[in-house]
């Protein structure tokens, strides 16, 4: 039976298919014209889904700039940072929800993290126990004893970075930053990871890795926990391309080819798409088209 799916993981002008062995657990990249196996092969499995429609989150977002979403592993607190024109320029706040099926309450900000200076960025980490929090553009990290403790005051780390993303196991990073000698020109934002030996020991010198292509850099950048998934938003240059997924088969491997997600580019400046633990979910932001407002934090979710 001819079954075709459309996968991140297949080529432009191919699908996922299970015409060949017919048995829906196995298939393969197939061309949507020749039916030419691409020689990409694989389970069928969630991935096979789409992403829906983004949808505004409920009872987050304000009238200036709510950024940088990032879920609880339990799906129980959205933490974000929010913009202002005026001091302190931005804060960290959190929204908390009894349940998944269940939407969340009024953001309020943590005061534990935010001081005068400017807050911009933020992420939890899938213990729960650490939040990396942006003071200016170096990284800091507040811990609590248990989920439901209170936050300490943030230590700095010393590494610098507009943008990152943390494993599951909390010992790499994957940072956005400038460019340095000899990458890209010394020119626009590049993709590098630090790793530490465990919780709470020092991170070592961030090392370069390189964009999907080498050819298009990206203003934001969202490695998955398990390090095999990036999704890229915003490019800096050389692409039209709104929101994009490349895949790897190891995480010292290159990346892949982009594929294209239609669903998540809601407009021309989108930026930040975060997923939550287990890569069921995207949260981004976007500025509403028929708004003059700030950006506001939007869900996705494979259907």
């Amino acid at each position: 039976m001819w079954c075709a799916y459309p996968d991140v993981q297949c080529p432009g002008g191919y699908r996922y298919s299970d015409q060949d062995t017919g048995d829906g657990l196995s298939g393969e990249c197939v061309s949507e014209v020749s039916g030419q196996d691409a020689g990409i092969d694989g389970p069928l499995d969630a991935d096979l889904r789409e992403w829906s429609a983004p949808t505004r989150v409920a009872n987050v977002n304000s009238t200036g700039d709510d950024l940088q979403p990032s879920i609880s592993a339990n799906g129980l607190e959205l933490f974000f940072w929010r913009g202002s024109l005026n001091p302190p320029y931005g804060e960290v706040f959190v929204a908390s929800r009894p349940s998944t099926t269940q939407p969340f309450g009024t953001a309020t900000p943590v005061t534990a993290v935010n001081t005068p200076s400017n807050e911009n960025g933020v992420l939890v980490s899938n213990s729960g126990l650490e939040l990396f929090v942006s003071q200016g553009n170096e990284i800091t990290i507040a811990t609590r004893a248990t989920p439901a403790g209170s936050w300490s005051m943030p230590v700095p780390t010393g590494v610098i970075s507009f943008g990152y993303s943390l494993t599951a196991d909390g010992l790499s990073l994957y940072l956005v930053k400038g460019c340095g000698p000899g990458q890209h020109n010394n020119d626009g934002p590049c993709l590098f990871r630090a790793d530490r030996a465990s919780i709470g020991a020092a991170w070592s010198t961030p090392v370069f890795i390189e964009w999907p292509g080498a050819t298009v850099q990206w203003n934001n950048a969202h490695v998955s926990g398990d390090g095999l998934r990036l999704l890229v938003s915003n490019p800096y240059s050389g692409s039209s391309i709104r929101a994009a997924e490349s895949r790897r088969s190891t995480t010292t491997a290159t990346w892949g080819p982009l594929q294209v997600i239609n669903a998540l580019a809601l407009e021309t400046t989108n930026a930040d798409l975060r997923w939550n633990a287990n890569e069921t979910e995207v949260y981004l932001i976007a500025k509403p088209i028929s708004s003059s407002s700030g950006f506001d934090i939007y869900v996705s979710v494979f259907q």
